[in-house]
């Protein structure tokens, strides 16, 4: 009983005709078995062709990043569910969601504070806490010095170019910060000659680590947002698409940000999943439907569009994503009366009918 279980008996007899709006009162276990049997190989394949994704995927939500249902696990009751929630709109919810997870994983990859704003000032302040072997080295000799204000300039000018490239997709300014990345790199290979040369073989491993710290900063900051301090995950993806060898979180923003980039959308270029003005028309619908297979109390239906925004924020809910929004290629269809067996039943029910 309840509402639920009409909603279903509803969408069973759309799927497979009149004659099977009960469906929902009788889930039987040979046929539930049947449709595990039949869904099996075609899982298996799923797996096999979604292994990139999946790999890419663990991480990404564990790390706290949403997916529409459809996304990542498609259902008839998922779909069911964000049709009627907006798939437009929970996409845009989906991509303001990821920002907030975007920037977090940025902060703890630079050991920022947790709620420690994003701008540039910070992260040249982070730069210059770490480049202290450098500066160390450079103390060492006239030479290493010059090759330090070299490795500085070079680095600047690989950051702007490397960002007109991001924003602009000019090969020239990306050929001019790979130069420049050359230019830096070689002047890395100097400063490390100087302090091995000068007796300080412990400031080689100290820059070493000091390096990747600091292009984590570069990185971070052409993909920043200098007006709301958001940092663009599909910036970050492009890097990792050109062969920049990112890791960490990262690298778990930029493959997600690659593998879904419809909902890795900086922030402030997604719309605001509001209400809709089909709305009342969609109540007025559901309402009168409701109505005509369950008397007054399928009224209850009308109050579904109203209800969107709630069900999106159910289906991007921390609960939902980690228990019922990962891969899954077990063909596990329980027999039970829920809303989902009733309509894989009736999906069931109507391929048998097309195949008579």
């Amino acid at each position: 009983g309840g509402f639920l279980p009409a909603v279903g008996s509803m969408a069973a007899e759309k799927i497979g005709g009149p004659e099977w709006a009960g469906v929902g009162a009788l889930v039987p276990s040979a046929a539930t078995a049947a449709f595990n049997a039949v869904r099996a190989p075609t899982l298996a394949r799923q797996q096999a062709q979604n292994q990139v994704r999946d790999a890419t995927l663990q991480p990404a939500q564990d790390a706290g990043y949403v997916l529409p249902p459809s996304s990542v696990k498609p259902t008839a009751v998922g779909n069911v569910a964000e049709s009627v929630s907006g798939k437009a709109a929970i996409g845009q919810e989906a991509a303001i969601k990821n920002q907030q997870v975007t920037n977090t994983l940025v902060r703890q990859e630079l050991q920022f504070p947790e709620n420690a704003p994003l701008t540039v000032d910070r992260l040249e302040q982070a730069r210059t806490q770490a480049a202290q072997p450098y500066r160390d080295v450079a103390a060492l000799s006239p030479l290493a010095e010059r090759a330090l204000q070299r490795l500085r300039d070079a680095r600047s000018e690989a950051n702007v170019n490397f960002r007109h490239y991001d924003m602009t997709g000019t090969p020239q300014s990306l050929r001019d910060a790979r130069a420049a990345d050359a230019t830096a790199g070689a002047m890395e290979r100097v400063l490390e000659r100087e302090a091995l040369n000068r007796g300080a073989p412990d400031l080689v491993q100290q820059m070493r680590e000091a390096r990747t710290y600091i292009a984590k900063t570069w990185d971070v900051e052409r993909a920043l947002n200098v007006g709301n301090g958001n940092v663009d995950a599909r910036i970050i993806g492009r890097a990792i698409d050109r062969g920049r060898p990112l890791t960490g979180n990262l690298e778990t923003i930029g493959k997600f940000s690659e593998a879904f980039p419809s909902f890795t959308r900086e922030a402030s270029k997604v719309p605001n999943p509001g209400s809709s003005a089909l709305n009342a028309a969609a109540a007025t619908i559901l309402g009168e439907e409701g109505f005509r297979h369950f008397g007054t109390k399928g009224l209850a239906a009308a109050g579904i569009p109203f209800a969107r925004g709630g069900l999106r924020q159910g289906l991007l809910s921390d609960t939902y994503q980690q228990n019922f929004n990962r891969p899954d290629y077990s063909p596990n269809m329980q027999p039970q009366g829920t809303l989902q067996s009733i309509i894989q039943q009736a999906i069931l029910a109507n391929r048998q009918n097309q195949q008579q």
